[in-house]
């Protein structure tokens, strides 16, 4: 992956601030809006403030697979991931917005998508981070299977053990969508 950093107004697929300068996003209204808000807190070590924010369209996926010792993972490269990693961190092995989930950017179905509609999957809403999304939720699932040495890998999977999950996360090796699977998921096996 190469990444280039570029003014937002030469973006192509769509993107672009809106006229009245509420919100930078996609004409079609997919995946994502940065907008900005005014705050006030009193309660805060600063009272007042203003700063962007970022809106989703819906929900996001993400489903974690364990037999309870081992854990599925993909290999996950984003252009905001660690230029030093490649862009490459380990992630769940379903991970998709709302816009990917129903192919807005015109490509395929999210990899593993046949994971959300598993009904062993265990299922939990998590909100995102209030200091950078407005609202911002995540459906997450934990599919506990028998075993993990049945499932056909695709290309960009692993199968790790807690242990080896424990030396990536702690590597710096493992994206924030996987962190929060992990405590998702091990409150669920005890």
């Amino acid at each position: 992956m190469t990444v280039t950093r570029c003014p937002l107004d030469k973006l192509g697929g769509g993107w672009h601030m809106e006229p009245d300068q509420s919100a930078f996003c996609r004409e079609d209204g997919k995946f994502h809006r940065l907008e900005g808000v005014m705050a006030h807190c009193p309660d805060r070590e600063v009272t007042d403030w203003d700063q962007p924010l970022f809106r989703e369209q819906g929900p996001g996926v993400l489903v974690l697979v364990t037999d309870g010792e081992f854990f599925l993972v993909t290999m996950s490269q984003e252009p905001g991931n660690p230029a030093n990693k490649q862009y490459v961190l380990l992630g769940p092995p379903l991970q998709a917005s709302r816009g990917n989930w129903e192919q807005a950017h015109g490509g395929k179905r999210p990899p593993r998508a046949e994971f959300n509609d598993d009904p062993r999957v265990a299922w939990a809403d998590g909100h995102k981070d209030g200091g950078r999304f407005i609202g911002s939720m995540n459906r997450m699932g934990v599919l506990r299977v028998p075993t993990l040495f049945n499932l056909q890998l695709l290309p960009n999977e692993l199968v790790l053990s807690r242990h080896e999950l424990k030396l990536a996360f702690l590597g710096g090796e493992v994206n924030l969508h996987l962190r929060e699977m992990i405590g998702f998921a091990l409150l669920l096996l005890d």
